[in-house]
């Protein structure tokens, strides 16, 4: 119900696309990790400040993480496990904001939908309508490349004191068994993280601007043409800052194309999604 919400919203009009952000049209970047997101974060909560814009940009305009068992209002609905619940029941002046970035999945969407969350806040009021309307951009990348990110960023190396690439087969599927590497880019964007729902990920892509780490000069450009208010790089350096962080990782290209195969499987509604949006960006570029 609510992906169908979110198509209808979207295609409500294309002109909504010059339009700055509002209370009742937000701007929501849905941030999956290792995507290449933190650098377009940077330049949304650029654009937002310069335009004087209320924004709830993670570790930039709002803290990284509120924790869960300090005070928060009494009457504060939380929800355990999300990254933003703490942070709109303890900053509640948030929950006014007119752009979202950070790792909300497509849940914030219905927490925003409710009046619930905070007495006095009138949460419902953003959607007159009953139909939630807003503009929304996500980033995938290659379903492998970004596991093996994730796995150097998140997981540590220093625990598990072997370097991916140093690995054999039976070590790496044990690992990505241990800490639950699998599809999560699927699984982020249908708010499923037990059981990822690909006909929902797709739903959402459609839903959203989205772009591809691997062809970032181009996603950077078809997203500015669709929000000229966020302040873009669309060439150079700049662009390239955002592969800062997987220079020394590991290369899909190191492991042999037999157990590339053997690791997708494991990425398999993943590589489904990615493969889907690969022949979507071509029609957007």
């Amino acid at each position: 119900m609510l992906t169908h919400s979110i198509s209808t919203a979207q295609a409500s009009g294309a002109n909504l696309t010059l339009a700055l952000p509002s209370f009742q049209e937000p701007f929501i970047f849905f941030h999956i990790d290792k995507t290449s997101g933190s650098t377009f974060e940077s330049y949304i909560h650029a654009s937002a400040q310069r335009l004087g814009l209320l924004s709830l940009v993670a570790c930039l305009s709002a803290p990284c993480w509120f924790n869960q068992s300090s005070a928060r209002q009494p009457d504060c609905v939380f929800r355990s496990g999300s990254h933003y619940t703490p942070m709109l029941c303890e900053q509640p002046k948030f929950a006014r904001a007119s752009v979202f970035a950070g790792h909300f999945n497509p849940d914030l969407v219905q927490l925003l939908h409710t009046d619930s969350l905070s007495p006095g806040l009138a949460h419902g009021s953003r959607w007159q309508g009953g139909i939630p309307s807003f503009r929304c951009v996500t980033f995938l990348r290659e379903p492998l490349s970004r596991a093996i990110s994730w796995y150097h960023d998140k997981l540590p190396v220093k625990a598990e004191l072997l370097p991916f690439g140093n690995m054999s087969m039976q070590q790496r599927f044990d690992l990505f068994a241990k800490y639950r590497v699998g599809s999560q880019m699927v699984a982020f964007l249908s708010a499923r993280q037990s059981e990822p729902s690909l006909p929902e990920a797709k739903a959402m892509l459609h839903s959203c601007v989205f772009g591809l780490l691997e062809r970032l000069e181009d996603s950077y450009a078809i997203i500015s043409s669709m929000f000229p208010w966020l302040a873009l790089p669309v060439k150079g350096k700049a662009i390239l800052h955002s592969h800062r962080h997987t220079s020394s990782h590991i290369s899909i290209d190191e492991i042999s194309t037999y157990h590339q195969a053997i690791l997708r499987q494991r990425l398999a509604l993943d590589v489904e999604l990615y493969e889907h949006a690969l022949l979507r960006f071509e029609n957007q570029v």
